[in-house]
């Protein structure tokens, strides 16, 4: 019926929402009245409580004012003990003591803050981080012989180094030792280092396992500090005190970039280093804030990190060097530290670009090295992508297609012609309920190296085994889902109408910052919203201008073109959304922020329904003259001149139901075209040859025009016979 030239078009597999609260049932309204009434809050912020399992007043309350934890005993970290018996003998005989750290942003403010603490010690300290396109992920042997060349005796590593086996066993054998300290999955042998501290380990019962790599190293500088206070009379509290107001920022900006969950001390933490940076940043914190925010200072919020500075830290150490990142965060002088900031936005600037292409070739790959009406799992590889982007590409693709994947690139490492032992460096993102480090165990016999959490990981392969590592990974994934799907979900508070949406609501919400995962910030839905217009800013974000039951909204759907989002201007959509205040040149105003959009759900009916009768009239079944089904001449030439007139501007692929949408709007009161007219109409043209037609996904066509003098007979039409017929039956 269709002639569907397969994977030239990559459509984004459409999410389900989750509602956590529907009004009703008896019991729960019982106590979000409760929470209203005893905390003195909205109704919807009473359902946002509730929702986080706060269903007793008291409890919710110390949740809202952060003191519903403390910081657990640091002492009870593995090693702990052992590695500042080291520390301290290294800092008392002036012994050279390297850290050794990641590129990424946890890793970057792990460096930052050992650093500032030992110096603090008076101890001989430098730093190095190695460089994603020629060392890779984790601790290196050439990493380790510059180490030892610098005379170096004491490593800790920061962020990195649970699985460096190999490597702590020749930095031994090079003279140097080794405390490992980092947050990553182990695998089944720890390093034969001085000391161990990682709260996933096995043996661990460390109460709280969710630090980021920067927060295990606050907590080993706190634990220093509490044995510094033991052997000099000091009081320890006000000891943990100092550590915290000394990095909290630091340790603050490493947790949510990495994404870690903020609850339990995580939060405690997050929430002192917010007030650190709004109150008093250090130098470069303020620089870079400065130059990512523009004009006028902002407060800053966990987003303003996720999306804001941490990008731009990150790009250092994607695009040039890391340390970058490390000496703006050490810059004490304002000046100095503003021009640092500039360059890595400049260099963030570079990467966005670097992305786009990346993002575009990866796509064009699907086509040749996955099949995606199979594959569970997508390895895609190229020999130039530059390593240090690619993990926000694979990120992208996880997004759209709601698989895991991995990106391979060859970057510095392949021959001309290349070989089979070419090693490859990739970096991979996963879904909910598919664990990436474990799905990567099942290849460690294929595999140079990997490392990681459950969702984003490492790994270093050679050329030729990468078909069997994409088999393995479908194998795994195969396994795993025991003949189910990977279902893309996105969960919502409630639903809201239009006179919910006011900017007390998004102050109110506020208060249960900081949010990130485990305490995510609150989506919402709102239903039927007519989009009055789609403005594109900078081409690469959309602002929308939306009308809702007689009120007025702006909302911004970032990282996407007014192409992507498939819907048109005068359509009516359900959002899904976060309710934030933007406070552009200091006047406070409501914003959504959209998430997903999906098209109402009596309209999907509707096309649904349409969608089942085309099939009943393609296997035969009569057409009845009241269905319009059947085109005329006017509907021909109605629907090539909306195909020509999109060809002239640029358009080349167009979904059905933004087709159907336009037609009707444009031909209301004269024209009407119902989703088997169209489809057929396209088949005609098709099988006429008066337009190129093809089916690229499900329900997404691609045209091209033929300009040609000579006119076509669409009484030729074997299909418009056929169909004609059926409505004479």
């Amino acid at each position: 019926m269709s002639n569907k030239r397969e994977q030239s078009f990559i459509q984004p597999r459409e999410k389900k929402w989750k509602i956590r609260y529907r009004p009703g049932y008896s019991e729960t309204e019982q106590s979000v009245e409760k929470l209203m009434n005893d905390l003195g809050v909205s109704r919807i912020m009473a359902v946002l409580l509730f929702n986080r399992g706060m269903t007793d007043p008291a409890r919710a309350r110390s949740f809202l004012n952060c003191n519903d934890t403390v910081l657990h005993d640091p002492m009870l970290l593995n090693d702990v003990e052992k590695a500042i018996e080291r520390l301290e003998k290294a800092v008392a005989d002036n012994e050279k003591i390297a850290i050794y750290g990641d590129y990424d942003v946890d890793g970057v403010t792990s460096v930052t803050i050992l650093d500032l603490y030992l110096k603090k010690l008076g101890a001989q300290v430098e730093y190095y981080i190695p460089t994603r396109d020629k060392e890779g992920y984790g601790v290196s042997t050439a990493g380790l012989d510059i180490l030892h060349e610098h005379g170096v005796t004491l490593v800790v590593t920061v962020d990195t180094g649970i699985t460096a086996n190999e490597e702590t066993r020749y930095a031994k054998s090079l003279g140097m030792e080794m405390i490992v300290t980092d947050h990553h999955e182990c695998q089944k042998e720890l390093p034969d280092a001085v000391a161990v501290i990682n709260p996933h380990r096995p043996d661990s019962s460390y109460p709280f396992r969710d630090l980021a790599g920067v927060g295990v190293v606050f907590k080993f500088i706190c634990a220093f500090e509490l044995h510094r206070a033991k052997t000099t009379g000091l009081d320890p509290m006000d000891c943990i005190k100092q550590v915290c107001l000394d990095y909290g920022d630091l340790v603050a900006v490493g947790t949510i970039a990495d994404v870690m969950p903020l609850i339990d001390e995580n939060r405690l933490i997050v929430t002192l280093g917010l007030k650190l940076i709004n109150s008093r940043p250090r130098p470069g914190m303020a620089a870079l804030i400065s130059a990512s925010t523009g004009s006028g200072r902002r407060k800053v919020t966990t987003n303003t990190i996720g999306y804001g500075l941490a990008p731009r830290l990150n790009a250092a150490g994607r695009m040039d060097s890391a340390t970058r990142a490390v000496r703006l965060l050490l810059e004490t002088n304002p000046g100095e530290a503003a021009e640092m900031a500039k360059a890595l936005c400049e260099i963030n600037a570079q990467r966005q670009q670097e992305v786009n292409i990346i993002d575009e070739e990866a796509r064009e790959l699907m086509k040749t090295q996955c099949d995606l009406s199979k594959d569970r799992f997508v390895v895609l590889s190229k020999d130039d992508w530059k390593p240090g982007v690619i993990g926000i590409v694979v990120s992208r693709i996880t997004d759209t297609l709601g698989l895991p994947a991995i990106l391979i690139s060859f970057e510095g490492t392949a021959h001309n012609p290349p070989e089979p032992t070419d090693q490859g460096k990739g970096s991979g993102r996963s879904v909910r309920g598919i664990n990436l480090v474990k799905a990567l165990q099942t290849c460690e016999d294929i595999l140079v190296r990997y490392g990681g959490h459950e969702l984003a990981a490492g790994l270093t392969v050679e050329r030729d085994r990468i078909p069997e590592l994409r088999r393995r990974l479908n194998a795994y994934v195969e396994q795993e889902l025991q003949d189910g799907d990977i279902v893309m979900e996105m969960e919502a508070e409630c639903e809201l109408s239009p006179d919910d949406l006011t900017l007390e609501l998004a102050n109110e919400i506020e208060r249960l910052e900081p949010c990130g995962t485990a305490n995510p910030m609150p989506l919402f839905i709102l239903r039927g919203a007519r989009i009055d217009r789609i403005m594109e800013i900078k081409n690469k974000h959309v602002k929308l201008f939306l009308d809702c039951q007689g009120r007025k909204f702006t909302a911004m759907w970032f990282s996407k073109t007014a192409e992507e989002i498939d819907f048109v201007q005068g359509e009516r959509a359900d959002l899904l959304f976060q309710c934030g205040i933007n406070d552009f040149q200091n006047l406070a105003t409501l914003q959504l922020t959209i998430q997903d959009m999906h098209h109402p759900e009596i309209e999907q009916n509707e096309m649904e329904y349409e969608k089942k009768r085309y099939a009943e009239i393609c296997a035969g079944d009569r057409i009845y003259p009241e269905e319009q089904i059947v085109p005329t001449r006017n509907d021909f030439k109605a629907v090539y001149c909306f195909l020509s007139n999109a060809f002239r501007s640029g358009i080349r692929e167009y979904p059905v139901h933004k087709m159907l949408f336009l037609l009707n709007q444009h031909y209301i009161n004269s024209l009407t075209f119902n989703y088997a007219k169209l489809v057929l109409i396209l088949r005609i043209f098709q099988e006429l040859k008066i337009c190129g037609i093809s089916e690229v996904a499900e329900d997404v066509y691609a045209f091209d025009i033929y300009y040609s003098p000579s006119k076509t007979n669409i009484e030729k039409s074997m299909i418009l016979k056929q169909i004609r017929g059926q409505c004479k039956l």
